[in-house]
């Protein structure tokens, strides 16, 4: 019996992991009760997240600008450009 209990229990963690990563919770948990939690725990940790898209688009919307010499997208805060190597600081830019 206490093993049918920490069963359904870890089958229940686990659907709570998957949902919090974007999968189907109750799939998950169905899942887990029918072949086992940690199989369904090390599946989840493979196949990651579902929103990871989301994640790079974030990156991709940090405040960009332009670098003065070869017109590359660079981070607002660069103090150099990453394709050009040229120096970015304000004293530079305010010279050209």
């Amino acid at each position: 019996m206490f093993i049918i209990v920490l069963w359904l229990i870890f089958a229940a963690l686990v659907g709570g992991y998957a949902s919090g990563k974007g999968r189907s919770g109750f799939g998950f948990f169905l899942l887990s009760l029918i072949i086992s939690p940690l199989i369904c725990f090390i599946i989840l940790l493979v196949i990651g997240d579902k929103n990871g898209a989301q994640s790079v688009e974030k990156v991709i919307s940090a405040p960009v600008k332009k670098c003065p010499k070869c017109a590359e997208r660079i981070l607002l805060e660069a103090n150099f450009c990453k394709h050009c190597s040229s120096d970015l600081t304000i004293e530079n830019i305010a010279e050209e």
